[in-house]
């Protein structure tokens, strides 16, 4: 203003502006003192609040499962599904995309039909989904991994879910779409609805993004390890071009077990050792079977490739038999009986550590265990007092 000649021109207008001008800059700098002052609150809170674990910020997951899992198989089977039916499958695996696999947001809401149609196999063991439209979009390509099973409930949704949510008249590229069969605007919304619906207090992506960076990195001691999964997230860094720019889905896909396995072992942390749990059943084995080292090897070697379709874990699933024995049609029935062994134990660890405080009666641990949701492999009240005898 200084630079016109309004000064010499008009100077009633000249004052009006200048006070104008003045009353304004208070305004500004109390205004930025008073987000300064808010965004310090928020760290502190963070900094003061107890830190959770990233197992435990993906209770929805497993509360709402067995619901799920009932509409995902009714789909599966071409019957009738509710509209509850429907936006059970749809949020959930929303949720699955940003607390299981550590997405953003806009990696569900943008993800498009073409994206999954051109999904790429990882052995056989994996896929991959890459989604070019994102946060960090300019920098990298966030990409999605997924397992046979979870690849079978997305394609499950886009044959039999997505098609009902679309009006005939609309012509949608976007893989995930409203009940209303438009775009999904804000996918934090669904999830918070979602979580209400169970009565869990609501996650968000940035919160279990940060809580399982914080995790995985302090479990890596590898820095190559480091930066494979600072990619998975698709972090937005200075130093973005040189990180993201070798992402090969060979490194998407071990950065996925990778956490998985680590979010696993934070969750389970079985006190027998899974070492000693391999020694025992390998000494077990030799001593009934009575097998040559060539069988015992090869039985190894098929276990470790079993157990990477099937993650060793007190949540997962158990395979069935007939699936084992297509699998691995050599060893199929011995691998079956010996991942249900492993689990059953760390199953039983588990729950005798949420009961370690005083011994309880079977009505307790029976109503522990049913906590869990599990359908099968479950652990025996016998096994989990046969511990407490030990101790």
């Amino acid at each position: 203003m200084n630079a016109t000649s309004l000064h010499h021109k008009d100077q009633e207008t000249y004052g009006a502006a200048g006070m104008y001008l003045s009353q304004l800059g208070g305004f500004q700098k109390r205004l930025s003192k008073g987000i300064s002052r808010e965004n310090i609150l928020k760290k502190e809170n963070h900094l003061l609040d107890e830190m959770k674990r990233p197992d435990e910020m993906q209770s929805i997951l497993i509360v709402a499962k067995t619901d799920f899992e009932k509409a995902i198989n009714k789909a599966d089977q071409d019957e009738r599904l509710l509209d509850s039916d429907k936006l059970v499958i749809l949020n959930y695996l929303e949720c699955y995309i940003i607390l299981n696999k550590l997405q953003r947001p806009d990696v569900v809401q943008n993800m498009t039909v073409e994206e999954w149609k051109k999904r790429a196999p990882y052995r056989e063991s994996h896929v991959g989904v890459a989604v070019h439209e994102h946060k960090t979009a300019a920098n990298q390509i966030a990409g999605l991994i997924l397992n046979k099973e979870e690849e079978r409930w997305f394609q499950i949704y886009i044959e039999k879910v997505r098609p009902t949510f679309l009006e005939k008249s609309m012509d949608i590229k976007n893989f995930f779409i409203s009940s209303s069969g438009g775009k999904i605007h804000n996918v934090s919304n669904d999830i918070a609805r979602f979580h209400k619906k169970f009565g869990i207090k609501t996650v968000t992506s940035q919160e279990i993004r940060r809580n399982a960076e914080t995790f995985i990195a302090s479990n890596c001691k590898d820095t190559n390890d480091k930066d494979i999964f600072a990619k998975y997230l698709a972090h937005s860094n200075p130093t973005a071009e040189r990180v993201y720019r070798e992402k090969t889905m060979e490194n998407m896909v071990k950065a996925s077990m990778m956490t998985t396995q680590i979010l696993d072992r934070l969750q389970e942390k079985p006190s027998t050792s899974l070492a000693a749990i391999e020694k025992e059943e390998k000494f077990n084995e030799e001593k009934e079977n009575k097998p040559g080292p060539s069988a015992i090897e090869t039985k190894d070697e098929d276990f470790q490739r079993f157990i990477s379709l099937y993650p060793l874990t007190i949540e997962t699933e158990p395979p069935t038999l007939k699936e084992c024995q297509f699998k691995f049609p050599l060893n199929g029935p011995h691998l079956y009986d010996r991942w249900r062994r492993r689990q059953n134990r760390m199953r039983v660890d588990y729950i005798f550590r949420l009961l370690k405080d005083g011994q309880p009666d079977e009505e307790e641990v029976n109503r522990c265990i049913a906590q869990k949701l599990w359908k099968s492999n479950l652990p025996r009240v016998k096994d989990i007092f046969e511990k407490w005898k030990k101790c």
